[in-house]
């Protein structure tokens, strides 16, 4: 679609859709696009495609979620505008802070007033710092408000994180804390 060998339309995007699982037909995924530097000017046809497959996404569904690590410029600026919610995942690793806090900063400064912004904690390492400094120094550093902060992490689990190409999912490989 993004080709431009298909037009857009509700049906061609519905043809680019995959079910997860087998038994679960209302979580789907699209295959990403391929990493394309038209993908990242605002001026070309490929960024315009992309926003249209976006806005057909969200008119079909309750809820799209979209990965938005490697889009880079005014198409990761456009995700965050466009969004309901952002969710930004941190960890407590003291030297993933600097780059966590460039991120978050990025997306709240481009991010529509009408949204709602969360800072989850993925698996938070033992050696790492603890969550209420963590939270402090983003705090601290953003001057966004803590009530964004999901108290819960995500805990780290081994046999979870072996989950891509496994044939299981992270939530049938995970413990019991992923799972809650």
């Amino acid at each position: 679609i993004l080709g431009q060998n298909r037009a857009i339309f509700q049906e061609s995007v519905e043809e680019c859709l995959t079910q997860v699982w087998g038994d679960e037909d209302r979580l789907l995924v699209m295959t990403p696009p391929s990493d394309c530097d038209q993908l990242h000017d605002s001026r070309s046809l490929l960024y315009r495609s992309m926003v249209s497959v976006l806005e057909i996404l969200d008119s079909l569904f309750d809820v799209v979620i979209v990965d938005v690590a490697c889009a880079r410029g005014i198409l990761r600026k456009t995700l965050y505008r466009v969004a309901d919610q952002l969710i930004f995942m941190t960890g407590n690793d003291p030297a993933s802070v600097y780059a966590s806090l460039s991120r978050i900063t990025g997306g709240f400064a481009s991010m529509s007033p009408s949204s709602k912004l969360w800072i989850l904690q993925n698996a938070p390492l033992k050696q790492g710092l603890p969550l209420k400094l963590l939270v402090s120094e983003l705090e601290r550093a953003t001057k966004i408000d803590i009530s964004c902060f999901i108290e819960e992490p995500i805990p780290l689990c081994k046999s979870g994180a072996l989950w891509p190409g496994s044939g299981g999912t992270m939530l049938s490989r995970g413990e019991r804390g992923v799972y809650k």
